[in-house]
């Protein structure tokens, strides 16, 4: 897989992003709230896999959330003199179990046959999502409650750097 950069309005994506996943939403009675400043700026990347990796962990939000709320909040934060930016998709879905989590972005690996058989899926997105995060310098992590949600959050470089080296910082959540 490669990457391919380019420079694009933070902004733009975004609203590009919530007309396409408003309907899954809509599908299944759920809430979609998105919270990104007006002023979010550019970034440089590769905007067609930040579109894919947003779609599909809004696409899953919406898939295993009903008469709930989804959220997609974009924040942009400067550390160690790097300026980060951070997309958490927050549901209100039937989250994971904690033992299900360890292998989550695993190829081909699901939480668990009866939600395949109820709401369908490959197991790849999540794998290809983070394969594609690492690419550009940054990670996606995962905190979910059983039977309360989820929240994946994608943490990478505002500017990313070819054959990236940058060092991926840790996840200032508590």
């Amino acid at each position: 897989m490669e990457i391919f950069l380019e420079s694009f309005d933070i902004n733009k994506l975004i609203d590009e992003v919530e007309a396409t996943i408003h309907p899954l939403a809509a599908k299944k009675s759920n809430k979609l709230i998105i919270s990104c400043p007006p002023d979010s700026g550019l970034m440089e990347a590769d905007e067609t896999r930040v579109r894919q990796m947003l779609h599909n962990l809004l696409s899953n939000a919406c898939k295993f959330t009903e008469n709930g709320t989804v959220t997609l909040k974009v924040t942009r934060a400067t550390h160690e003199g790097i300026d980060w930016i951070t997309f958490d998709i927050i549901d209100t879905g039937i989250g994971i179990p904690q033992d299900s989590l360890k292998n989550l972005f695993l190829e081909f690996s699901q939480v668990d046959n009866s939600s395949t058989r109820k709401f369908g899926g490959t197991g790849l997105g999540l794998a290809i999502s983070r394969r594609f995060c690492l690419m550009m310098g940054g990670d996606i992590i995962v905190e979910s409650v059983d039977g309360k949600g989820s929240i994946f959050t994608i943490e990478m470089p505002v500017k990313v750097v070819p054959k990236a080296t940058l060092r991926r910082r840790a996840s200032d959540r508590s």
